[in-house]
């Protein structure tokens, strides 16, 4: 995809910012929903889940690039 957009309801969110395998990440918090915002160089990931934002940078921190 050339260009895209996604739409995060952060309204009322706590936004906490973090490093997730060297990369600065955002990470907000609303009402036990969690979601994980970040980008390494052109390629831009949103995680979200409804378990607990430990869980959520853990398996975060695990996942690997794979080259092109």
């Amino acid at each position: 995809l050339k260009y895209c957009s996604a739409r995060i309801d952060t309204e009322g969110a706590t936004a906490t910012s973090l490093i997730v395998n060297g990369y600065t990440a955002t990470l907000y918090d609303k009402e036990g929903f969690h979601v994980l915002v970040w980008h390494e160089g052109d390629r831009y990931f949103i995680l979200d889940t409804n378990t607990s934002s430990e869980e959520l940078i853990a398996v975060t921190n695990s996942l690997v690039l794979i080259a092109r």
